[in-house]
């Protein structure tokens, strides 16, 4: 694992984080709250992504304790609800059921697993439940839905820009 990789990883969480955070802020009405935010994080962290998953959960709880050392967000903390995806759809339904069902949560960072991602995305759009990947690049994502985003290039640009350095 690079330091360049884990860098990036912090960086996408630190910003999606802190905008999930403003969004959150927006959307609850001004009702006060001592309650943290809660956020929900599906990533690999056993099975076959378990290399990158593991990085990008520690990225995510940096940026968390960057903002909350800060003083959170408007007062308020945020704390990370961590599933194992397992790289697989089916453990993504599950770990998305968890979050949403038992914990609560209306968004989930992760996964870096495109098959993941692309498990859990019909029903996060069906629910609108907001799912961010920093590292899913299978190109379906991108009309998985309105509430599925990706902060990474698909595997299509990828081609493309690298068929274009080579010819």
């Amino acid at each position: 694992m690079t330091v360049g990789y884990f860098r990036q990883a912090f960086v996408i969480a630190l910003v999606a984080l802190s905008s999930i955070a403003v969004l959150a802020c927006g959307s609850i009405g001004g009702v006060a709250s001592d309650e943290p935010f809660r956020i929900g994080v599906m990533e690999s962290v056993t099975g076959p992504g378990e290399t990158y998953g593991n990085v990008a959960v520690q990225a995510k709880q940096m940026a968390v304790d960057e903002i909350n050392a800060a003083g959170g967000v408007n007062g308020r903390m945020i704390e990370l609800i961590v599933e194992d995806e397992k790289c697989n759809a089916q453990d993504a339904i599950t770990a998305y059921r968890k979050l949403t069902d038992v914990d609560g949560v209306k968004i989930i960072l992760g996964t870096s697993c495109s098959g993941a991602m692309l498990g859990a995305a019909p029903l996060a759009e069906e629910e609108g439940v907001v799912m961010f990947s920093g590292l899913a690049t299978n190109p379906d994502i991108a009309n998985a839905g309105d509430y599925i985003f990706r902060t990474s290039m698909s595997d299509a640009q990828r081609g493309i820009d690298t068929g274009n350095v080579l010819w």
